[in-house]
C-alpha cells in the first residue's frame, strides 16, 4: 500500500504496544481503514489514495499484478462482511478477466463466475478468474451472477448464430482445433450447464421429482437451437442441437452387449462423443457433466427413446446391414417389449416402422402397411420358389427367430409349424409354385415332414398332410399336372416287364427314393399272385432252348418278387410247383475272382431249381463241389432270407461238400503261394480258408476225413504266404524259435480255431519231435537225384540247421521224439542218420585214431554255436535207437606196463605240496568262487557259497588220496571197448597221465603217473597241469570249471605255499572262511562321525538326495568367551525320503531349502524327521584342511561374483535368519553362514572371503548392540542367540599319526554308539512291559520272584544307555 500513497510502517506487535504506551499518535491498520483509504482514490488530497493507470491493464497500474490486488482484497474481506458489502461501491479493486483494473460500480456490473473462460472475447464482462473465489458469495449490486439466461444471451458473441444456431441439423466440427468450439471449450460449457442444472434441481420444491423433463424443458427453452451436443456420425465429429438430443444414442451404454453394440454402430446414427468429457490427466474418470449429457440422449436402459431415435433416423430409409445384426436389434426390442408397450401408446405402429424385418430373401423390410399379410416361416423350411409363390399369393415371408417370437405375436404375424404351413397355405395354392420348384418341395415333405425312409407309422398331423397330398396335383407329365394315384409303381419288376413307360410316373418321381412317398400319395403298387407260376414256366421253357438276356432278366425279376413277398403272401402261391421248376440262372463267379484263380468252379446246366443248389453266400465253401443260387434268389432288398420263410429251401451246405472243397483248394493254394501273389489276393485267400475253419469247427468230423485233412496243407499263413499242415503249427512258440517253412507259431487271428487244429495235429507246446521233424523234412529237401543228402549251404545252416538242432537239444522232451528217423549234421554239413554218427569228446583220441573222413563224425555243439550245453549228456538223452556213438565210450586210453620208480625230489615235493593246507585252502577258495559266480549268473542272490565242514572233510580226503607215482617211461594206447582190441597206430608217449582206480570202499582213487625228465619246474608243470586239473575237477564233483586256469599258477608256488593266498587275493578270489568284505564299507547309521571327518562336513545351503549318507548334528558346539568349550557331536544317518517344505516357510531364496524336512534312518530301524539345517553333506575340499566342522563355500576365482552383490546377499540372508522365531534355528543357521565365508574355508580366495566375513561380523556386532529391529524381536537382541566371534582352531591333518597306525574305522569302533544305547533302553522297556503283563497271573504260579528279577535287570540296562 506504500505504492498507493499510504503512510504505513511495518512494526512488530511489541514495538507497536510500546509506541501506544509512549502515547504516540499511531494507528493499527484494519480492513475498514484500508477500505476508506482506497475509496479516497478520487480525492485531491495529498494523503488520499493514489492509484496510477486506473481503468487500464493492472500491470500498468501501481499495483503491478493481479496477485497484489488479490492480497488487498483478501485483507479487506477479513473485516466485517456486512461493512464490506455496503462499502463495495467505489473500491478500485475490480480486476476484469481481460486484465483491466477499475472500481466496483453498479453501472454495468461484471459477472462473477468461475466459468468465465467459456465466454472468450468477453473478458471485460467477467471478474478476473483469480479473484472469483474471494468475491464469490458476496451479495452486492456491483456483481452479477452468470446463469443459463446470461449464457444464452452472450453465446452469440462467442459462436456464429448463422452456423451454430440451427433447429434440426448437425454442424461438422473439429474438436482438436485451437479456436472455439473445440473439445476443451465444449467440456467447460457442459460443466457450466451441469452446474446450472444442479441449481435448478435444488430450487425445485420436490427434489425427487426434479426429473429429466424439467432439465430438458429448461435447456430446450434457452439453448435448444444451439449446436452444443458433440456427436459422432460415420467416424466424423458433429455438433447436434440440444433440442434433438432425444435422437442421439449413447453408444457407450451398449458396450456390455457386444453384438448389439456392433449392430447399432454400423447404422451410423448420431452417437454421443463422450471422449471429450474425460478429466485432464486422468484416463479413467470423467467430468460430472457427462451424467447430464447422458440423461439427455437415448441409452440402452431407455428402450422407448432408442426406438424413437432409430425410427426418426431410419424411417423410410434402406438399411444395408446383415441379417444377424437385424435380429440382434429386434431381439433388444423383444426383450424390452413390456416397457415399450407400457410407455408408448402407438408402440405397434412404431415397431413396424423399423426397417429390420428380414424376409426369406435376405432383404430388410419396413412393415408400415397394416394390411399386408405376414407369415413367419419356421426354421428349416424349404425356400425353393417360395418367393415367387409368396408374390403370387400376396404374402410377406419372414424368417423365424425364437428370440423375437414375442414381438412377432404382438405385431400379429402368422406363425406355425412347417407342416401346418404346407397344409394351410402352400398345398391349397400349390399351383403357384413354379414348375422347377415342385421337386424340392416334395423332397422336403418326403424327407423332413413324413420321413418316409425311416418310419412306417404317422401321427395325426402327418396323416392330414398325406390326405392333402392324395388330392394334390403335383406330378408333371406331358405338360400337365396329375395326382399320384393315376400311375403304377415302377419299383415292381413284374410291372416293368408287363407294362409300357407311360404307365409310370416321370423322373425323378419314379426313382427308388420316391417309392414310399408316391405310394403314400396313392400310386398303385400290388401285383396279382396268379402271374407267378405262368412266368416261371415261361422262363423254364425259354431256358431249355437257349439262355438269352431277356430270359435272365425275367428270372431275376421273378426271384426278387418272391423274395419280397411275406410269409402270408407266399402261402397264397403254389410253392411246391415252383421249387422243382428250373427257372433260376445259376451263380457264376466272375473271371477276376480270386476263387477262380485258385480252382475252377463246378459247371452245371443253363438253369437250375431250388432243389439242386446251395445259396451263393456259401460259395467260398462249395464253389468246387456244388451249384449255387444267385443272391437275388434267396435275399430280398432288405437282406431278409427266403429260406427263413420256406422250409424246404437249403440253409447251409453239407459238411462233406465243404471238406471236399477244402481238399481241392489246399494244394492249389500252396502252389499259388509259391509264385508270390499280390497282397490283395492273399487277403482273399485268407478269408476263404477262415470261412472253412468257421464252418468245420462246429462239426464232428469222421476219422477218414481227419486222416485226409491231416496230410493236407489246410492252414493258411497270410504273413508267410504259405499253406502248411496242422502238425507244423505250435501255439505257444516264440517268433524267434520258428523255423520257416518247417515250423510256425499259430497266428493270433486263428485262436478260436485251436480246437479244430488240435484235432488235425497242431500242438500247444513245442516238443523235440517238432525239431526232429524239421531235420527230417530238411533232409528230404536236400536229397539229390541219386537219393544222397547234399551239403547244406551257409543260409540253410543259419536259417534251418542251427535253430533245429538248438531247439532239439534245449527242449525238455528230448527222449520222447516221434519221427521215423532222426538226422543230424556231420562235419561236412550234410544230414546223416544220427545212429551212424560218432560224437567226439576227445580231440586227442580223434587225432590218434587217424580218422580222415568227416562223414562219420557228428558236427558238434561248438560248430553249431551251442555254447554252455553238455554235448555228451544231451546226446545220451536221445532215444536209444537215435543216439550217436560217444568217442570216449567207444575207446579208452590204457597205460602200457608202467615201470614205477622211487620218487625223485620233484615228484616227492609235488606229492607233499598237493596235501599241504595252503594248497587245499586255495582249492576250497576256487570252488567257493565258482559257486559265487554261478549264483550271480543264475540271479539266485545266494550268499551261502562257502564249503561247510562236511564238504571240506570230504574234499580234503579225496585230495589226500591222490597218489603221485614216478615212472621211467610212460606209453599209452587206445583200446576199443566193444572187443578190447588195440587200435593200430594209437600208441603215444606222455610225460604224465591221470588214471582212476576203483577202491574196495567204492570211492574213486586217482593215480598220477609222471616222468621226471629233470627239466625246469615251470616247464614241467606246464606239461602235467592238465592232468592235475582233470583230477581236481573230478575230486570237486566238476565244480572247477573256469577257475581251472588258476591251477598252474598255484602249482608254481610249490616252493613257497604261503604265496598261494597272496596270488588268489591278487586275482580277487573269494577268501575262504571270511564274511562279506563289503560289510564294513559303510558305517551303520546311528554311529558317531569321528572328529577326523568333521572338516568334510559341508555348510552350504543345499538339498539332499535319497539314500545319501549324511551327518546329523545332535549337539551343538558350545563357545564361551571366545573359547570352544564343547565340540559338536554328529552321527551317521541315511536320507530315506524328502518330506518337502513345512506349512509356514519364512526363508526365501537360497536358504529356503534349509527348512525342508527329511526322513532319516538313524539306526536300529528308527526313522525320524529332521530339518535340513541340522543335516550336513560330506564334501571333499581342495587345498589345506581345517578341523573346523563346516565346509567352505565355493568361491571360485574364475566364476567370482561382484563383491557388492555378495555383501547384499549376505545382508539379506542375515536378516532373514534373525526374522525366524526359533532360537536354535537362528543359532545354527548363523553359525553355518559364518563358517561358509570363514577365510580358512575358502582356500585360494582368502582376501574376498575375509572382507565378507568382516562384514558379517560387523552385522552381528551391530545387532548385539541393538542398532537393528527385525520383525517382532526387540531392539536389544538377546546376546545368547548370537554366537561370539571366535578364531578357528589351528589347522590339523586328517589325524595325528601315533606309534601305531590307525584308520577311521578303528576310531569309529572306539566311540560310544547311540545305536547300541538305544537297544539297551529298548530292551529295558520290554522287560518292564513283560513284568507288568505277568503281574496279574503271578499268584497262580508263585511268580513274584521272577518279577523282582526282571525289575532288577532293568536298572543296569537302563544305566547302560
Amino acid at each position: 500500500m506504500k505504492d498507493q500513497n499510504m503512510s504505513i510502517i511495518d512494526f512488530s506487535t511489541k514495538v507497536f504496544q510500546e509506541m501506544i504506551e509512549a502515547e504516540l499518535d499511531v494507528k493499527r491498520l484494519v480492513p475498514n481503514v484500508l477500505v476508506h483509504f482506497l475509496k479516497s482514490h478520487k480525492s485531491p488530497l495529498e494523503s488520499s489514495c493514489k492509484i496510477e493507470g486506473l481503468g487500464s491493464n493492472v500491470k500498468s497500474t501501481s499495483f503491478k499484478s493481479v496477485e497484489r490486488v488479490k492480497k488487498v482484497l483478501c485483507f479487506c474481506k477479513t473485516g466485517d462482511p456486512t461493512s464490506l458489502k455496503k462499502e463495495m461501491i467505489g473500491i478500485p479493486l475490480c480486476v476484469l478477466n481481460d486484465g483491466t483494473l477499475t472500481e466496483f460500480s453498479t453501472n454495468s456490473p461484471p459477472f462473477c463466475s468461475q466459468h468465465c473462460g467459456i465466454m472468450q472475447r468477453l473478458g471485460n464482462k467477467f471478474i478476473n478468474m483469480k479473484c472469483v473465489s474471494l468475491l464469490k458469495g458476496i451479495e452486492t449490486p456491483c456483481l452479477k451472477e452468470f446463469g443459463l439466461d446470461e449464457f444464452s444471451e452472450l453465446i452469440k458473441f462467442v459462436l456464429s448464430p448463422e452456423k451454430f444456431c440451427t433447429s434440426n441439423r448437425v454442424v461438422k466440427c473439429d474438436l482438436k482445433q485451437q479456436v472455439v468450439p473445440n473439445g476443451s471449450w465444449l467440456k467447460n460449457v457442459w460443466e457450466f450447464i451441469n452446474e446450472c442444472v444442479c441449481e435448478i434441481q435444488e430450487k425445485s420444491q420436490n427434489k425427487k421429482e426434479a426429473s429429466k423433463q424439467i432439465v430438458i424443458r429448461e435447456l430446450e427453452g434457452k439453448l435448444g437451437n444451439w449446436n452444443l451436443l458433440p456427436v459422432v456420425i460415420e467416424n466424423e465429429t458433429y455438433l447436434q442441437c440440444i433440442n434433438q438430443s432425444a435422437f442421439v444414442l449413447d453408444l457407450s451404454t451398449f458396450i456390455h452387449l457386444k453384438h448389439l453394440y456392433d449392430a447399432i454402430k454400423v447404422l451410423n446414427v448420431p452417437c454421443l462423443q463422450w471422449s471429450i468429457f474425460r478429466k485432464w490427466g486422468d484416463s479413467g474418470d470423467f467430468v460430472e457433466s457427462l451424467t447430464l449429457v447422458k440423461s439427455l440422449v437415448a441409452s440402452c436402459y431407455d428402450p422407448v427413446m432408442v426406438l424413437q431415435c432409430l425410427v426418426h433416423h431410419l424411417k423410410n430409409k434402406g438399411v444395408d446391414i446383415s441379417e444377424d445384426y437385424c435380429n440382434t436389434i429386434m431381439e433388444y426390442f423383444n426383450d424390452n417389449l413390456e416397457v415399450i408397450k407400457g410407455q408408448m401408446p402407438n408402440s405397434a405402429s412404431r415397431l413396424r416402422e423399423l426397417p429390420f424385418y428380414v424376409t426369406v430373401s435376405g432383404e430388410n423390410w419396413c412393415l408400415q402397411n397394416q394390411q399386408v399379410n405376414v407369415i413367419v416361416l419356421p426354421m428349416g423350411m424349404e425356400l425353393a420358389g417360395i418367393e415367387e409363390w409368396a408374390e403370387r399369393s400376396r404374402i410377406v415371408l419372414l424368417n423365424v427367430n425364437e428370440r423375437i417370437s414375442s414381438l412377432h405375436r404382438f405385431l400379429g404375424f402368422a406363425s406355425s409349424c412347417i407342416s401346418r404351413v404346407y397344409i394351410d397355405h402352400i398345398i391349397p395354392s400349390f399351383s403357384n409354385i413354379p414348375d422347377d420348384s415342385i421337386i424340392p418341395h416334395l423332397q422336403f415333405i418326403r424327407d423332413n415332414l413324413l420321413n418316409c425312409q425311416r418310419q412306417s407309422s404317422f401321427n395325426k398331423e402327418q396323416e392330414i398332410l398325406i390326405s392333402a397330398l392324395k388330392d394334390c396335383k403335383f406330378v408333371l407329365s406331358n405338360g400337365q399336372r396329375k395326382c399320384a394315384k393315376d400311375f403304377y409303381s415302377p419299383h415292381n419288376e413284374v410291372f416293368n416287364v408287363m407294362m409300357g413307360p407311360y404307365f409310370f410316373p416321370p423322373e425323378p418321381l419314379s426313382g427308388d427314393s420316391w417309392k414310399i412317398f408316391m405310394e403314400l400319395s396313392g400310386m398303385k403298387k400290388d401285383v396279382e399272385p396268379d402271374m407267378i407260376i405262368d412266368l416261371a414256366m415261361e422262363i423254364a421253357s425259354e431256358g431249355r432252348v437257349r439262355l438269352t438276356e431277356d430270359t435272365c432278366k425275367k428270372s431275376e425279376v421273378l426271384l426278387k418278387h418272391l423274395n419280397r413277398c411275406s410269409k402270408e403272401e407266399l402261402n397264397k402261391v403254389p410253392l411246391d410247383e415252383i421249387k422243382s421248376i428250373p427257372f433260376i440262372v445259376p451263380f457264376k463267379e466272375g473271371e477276376g475272382s480270386p476263387l477262380l484263380a485258385i480252382h475252377q468252379q463246378l459247371q452245371g446246366g443253363h438253369l437250375i431249381s431250388f432243389e439242386d443248389a446251395v445259396p451263393e453266400i456259401w460259395k467260398d465253401l462249395v464253389w468246387t463241389s456244388s451249384c449255387m443260387l444267385p443272391r437275388h434268389a434267396y435275399l430280398d432288398d432288405k437282406g431278409e432270407r427266403l429260406y427263413d420263410r420256406v422250409e424246404w429251401l437249403a440253409n447251409k451246405p453239407q459238411a462233406i461238400k465243404v471238406v471236399r472243397n477244402l481238399q481241392n483248394i489246399s494244394d492249389a493254394a500252396k502252389q499259388i503261394m509259391a509264385n508270390s501273389p499280390k497282397d490283395l489276393f492273399i487277403c482273399s485267400i485268407e478269408g476263404i480258408f477262415t470261412s472253412h475253419y468257421d464252418f468245420l469247427k462246429n462239426y464232428c468230423l469222421a476219422e477218414d476225413v481227419i486222416t485226409d485233412l491231416t496230410e493236407k496243407p489246410i492252414v493258411f499263413l497270410k504273413e508267410e504266404k504259405n499253406c502248411v499242415m496242422c502238425k507244423q503249427i505250435v501255439y505257444s512258440l516264440e517268433e524267434k524259435k520258428t523255423i520257416k517253412p518247417y515250423l510256425y507259431s499259430a497266428p493270433l487271428d486263428y485262436g478260436h480255431y485251436n480246437s479244430l487244429f488240435e484235432i488235425l495235429g497242431a500242438c500247444k507246446k513245442v516238443t523235440a519231435s517238432h525239431y526232429a521233424q524239421v531235420l527230417h523234412d530238411l533232409y528230404l529237401d536236400t536229397l539229390d537225384e541219386h537219393g544222397d543228402a547234399d551239403v547244406l549251404d551257409p543260409n540253410e545252416r543259419r536259417k534251418f540247421l542251427f535253430q533245429a538242432v538248438f531247439g532239439l537239444f534245449t527242449t525238455p522232451s528230448l527222449s520222447e521224439i516221434r519221427v521215423p528217423e532222426l538226422y543230424l549234421p556231420d562235419r561236412l554239413f550234410a544230414l546223416q542218420k544220427s545212429r551212424n554218427l560218432i560224437a567226439s569228446d576227445s580231440a586227442e583220441f580223434e587225432e590218434r585214431m587217424e580218422v580222415k573222413q568227416g562223414k562219420c563224425f557228428f558236427l558238434g555243439f561248438h560248430a553249431l554255436h551251442l555254447m554252455g550245453l553238455d554235448e555228451v549228456t544231451l546226446l545220451k538223452q536221445l532215444p536209444e535207437n537215435f543216439q550217436p556213438k560217444i568217442l570216449t565210450e567207444t575207446v579208452y586210453e590204457k597205460v602200457l606196463s608202467p615201470q614205477v620208480l622211487h620218487q625223485g625230489r620233484d615228484i616227492a615235493m609235488l606229492s607233499q605240496f598237493l596235501k599241504c593246507d595252503e594248497f587245499v585252502e586255495g582249492i576250497f577258495r576256487l570252488i567257493a568262487d565258482e559257486r559265487k559266480k554261478f549264483s550271480m549268473f543264475t540271479a539266485t542272490g545266494s550268499s551261502n557259497y562257502f564249503l561247510n565242514e562236511k564238504e571240506q572233510a570230504l574234499h580234503r580226503e579225496k585230495i589226500n588220496n591222490i597218489k603221485v607215482e614216478q615212472v621211467a617211461r610212460l606209453e599209452t594206447v587206445l583200446v576199443r571197448k566193444s572187443d578190447e582190441q588195440t587200435l593200430q597206430g594209437s600208441t603215444a608217449c606222455k610225460l604224465s597221465m591221470a588214471e582212476k582206480k576203483n577202491s574196495k570202499s567204492g570211492t574213486d582213487n586217482w593215480s598220477l603217473y609222471c616222468v621226471d625228465n629233470q627239466q625246469n619246474l615251470t616247464e614241467w608243470f606246464d606239461d602235467i597241469s592238465d592232468d592235475i586239473s582233470k583230477i581236481l575237477s573230478s575230486v570237486s564233483n566238476q565244480e572247477l570249471r573256469e577257475n581251472q586256469k588258476y591251477i598252474l599258477p598255484i602249482l608254481r608256488c610249490i616252493k613257497n605255499p604261503s604265496e598261494i593266498k597272496r596270488l588268489l587275493d591278487k586275482r580277487n578270489i573269494v577268501r575262504f572262511g571270511l564274511s562279506d568284505p563289503t560289510s564294513e564299507m559303510f558305517p551303520p547309521p546311528g554311529t558317531f562321525v569321528p572328529k577326523c571327518l568333521h572338516h568334510r562336513l559341508d555348510n552350504r545351503f543345499s538339498e539332499f538326495e535319497k539314500e545319501e549318507y549324511v551327518a546329523l548334528m545332535i549337539h551343538e558346539e558350545e563357545v564361551k568367551n571366545g573359547e570352544l568349550v564343547n565340540e559338536p557331536v554328529y552321527i551317521y544317518a541315511v536320507v530315506r525320503k524328502c518330506l518337502g517344505e513345512p506349512e509356514n516357510v519364512s526363508l526365501r531364496g537360497e536358504m529356503a531349502c534349509m527348512q525342508n524336512l527329511y526322513l532319516l534312518d538313524i539306526g536300529n530301524d528308527t526313522f525320524e524327521e529332521f530339518p535340513a539345517l541340522k543335516i550336513f553333506k560330506f564334501h571333499r575340499r581342495k587345498g589345506p584342511r581345517s578341523t573346523d566342522i563346516q565346509q567352505a563355500v565355493n568361491l571360485d576365482k574364475g566364476s567370482r561374483r561382484n563383491l557388492d552383490d555378495t555383501l547384499i546377499e549376505v545382508r539379506e540372508q542375515f536378516f532373514a535368519i534373525f526374522a525366524l522365531d526359533g532360537e536354535a534355528e537362528r543359532r545354527i543357521l548363523l553359525r553355518r553362514l559364518r563358517a561358509r565365508y570363514h577365510p580358512d574355508q575358502n582356500y585360494g580366495n582368502e582376501e574376498e572371503a575375509t572382507r565378507v566375513f568382516q562384514f558379517l561380523e560387523d552385522l552381528i556386532r551391530r545387532m548385539r548392540e541393538g542398532e537393528f529391529t527385525i520383525g517382532r524381536h526387540s531392539t536389544r537382541y538377546p546376546s545368547q542367540d548370537i554366537p561370539s566371534t571366535y578364531s578357528p582352531p589351528p589347522r590339523q591333518p586328517f589325524y595325528q599319526p601315533s606309534h601305531q597306525p590307525s584308520s577311521c574305522s578303528d576310531i569309529r569302533e572306539k566311540l560310544s554308539v547311540p545305536q547300541v544305547a538305544r537297544k539297551w533302553i529298548t530292551q529295558a522297556k520290554r522287560d518292564v512291559s513283560a513284568a507288568e503283563s505277568f503281574l496279574p497271573n503271578a499268584p497262580d504260579v508263585d511268580g513274584f520272584n521272577w518279577i523282582c528279577y526282571m525289575c532288577h535287570q532293568v536298572s543296569p540296562r537302563g544305566l547302560s544307555k
